[in-house]
């Protein structure tokens, strides 16, 4: 009875050792809680396999932070809005979210830019349009989030480069393009308002990667976020270039697009490519209406301005750009796409002020 005792003692103990070791072993081989691997990011204008982006789990102490937005009525904006609040709560500080009203409110953004400027720690600003070029130098940590800011000096960013959706798309184009056709693909080109940043860079991201040989770029047509005028832009464009092939549009304008298709059997002639995915294109990709759009991950440069705020007060700051990386959803890829970090979920409301 001793020896058969023993045994069994010795075995157990042998048992919880091995346990024990192996244990061991998975936690140094697993990432640390909180980290991400930078294959979703890009860390200081670099992918590398190697680097991590390691998350907050708890702030230090409950900040103030403020955060200004151009508007929060778009699936883009509100996404952010949802990704701020979220991470906010998470690391247990104070934030408040002004809405400037629409994109072209300089004047408005300035006056919540001085009210944040006194009584937060820390600020996060979406820009507008028509800004100045002077950096305005602050003294508290500023972090770009959304759409870029030129009006004053940033400390971090979250933006992705609205030049890559452009070369994304191109590039998507230039696969699906047969080498051996007789006719070069007819493209049309809508980008958004003129006076957008975010325009300009996707114009210029498409025209530095389309191959010429391939494709025919018939025109490029700025459109204001207005419903009637980029109806009637589109109508007549469509009207004026019946062989046209593609379309490659601004989420906004392919949302209107691919009505106006429908309404005029087009959607079979015409492949319609977002540069931008919002919800509506979303549904649109689900029917089948649109071809392909671009994601840049608007919860999490939410959840990324916030943490990236936090760690600019508590001097924790590894990297000064952490963008997510650009993702190309198509007709093959839709079903396994995750959008988690895309949109806000259903039932969601916005917030203006997270204690």
């Amino acid at each position: 009875m001793r020896l058969s005792g023993l045994t069994t003692t010795c075995c157990r103990t042998g048992i919880k050792l091995l346990l024990l070791v192996l244990f061991t072993c998975y936690l140094s081989a697993a990432p640390a809680f909180g980290e991400q691997s930078a294959s979703g990011l890009l860390l200081d204008g670099k992918y590398d396999e190697n680097m991590s982006y390691t998350w907050l789990k708890r702030a230090r102490k409950p900040w103030q932070l403020c955060a200004i937005v151009p508007v929060l009525d778009t699936s883009y904006w509100f996404s952010i809005n949802y990704g701020l609040s979220k991470q906010a709560r998470k690391l247990g500080i104070r934030l408040k979210i002004f809405q400037v009203g629409d994109f072209t409110g300089v004047d408005k953004q300035q006056a919540y830019l001085e009210l944040c400027r006194k009584s937060s720690q820390g600020i996060i600003l979406g820009g507008v349009y028509d800004q100045s070029d002077k950096g305005k130098v602050f003294n508290v940590p500023v972090i770009a989030v959304g759409y870029p800011v030129k009006s004053v000096f940033i400390n971090a960013n979250v933006i992705p480069q609205a030049s890559e959706n452009g070369k994304l798309l191109a590039d998507y184009l230039n696969r699906q393009t047969n080498e051996q056709a007789a006719d070069k693909l007819k493209v049309g080109l809508f980008p958004g308002p003129a006076d957008s940043v975010f325009a300009q860079q996707y114009q210029q991201g498409f025209l530095s990667r389309y191959q010429r040989e391939k494709i025919t770029l018939l025109a490029t047509e700025y459109t204001r976020h207005e419903y009637v005028e980029v109806q009637q832009t589109l109508s007549r464009f469509l009207n004026q270039n019946l062989d046209l092939d593609v379309l490659v549009t601004s989420g906004y304008v392919a949302e209107i697009a691919s009505d106006l298709l429908k309404r005029m059997s087009l959607e079979e002639e015409v492949t319609l490519l977002s540069l931008n995915l919002t919800a509506q294109v979303y549904r649109e990709m689900k029917r089948g209406t649109v071809r392909g759009a671009i994601t840049a991950s608007p919860v999490l440069q939410g959840k990324l301005a916030i943490d990236m705020a936090v760690k600019l007060l508590e001097k924790k700051l590894h990297y000064h750009e952490v963008t997510p990386k650009l993702k190309i959803l198509s007709p093959d890829t839709i079903d396994d796409f995750d959008y988690i970090d895309v949109f806000a979920p259903y039932g969601y409301k916005e917030i203006l002020e997270v204690n």
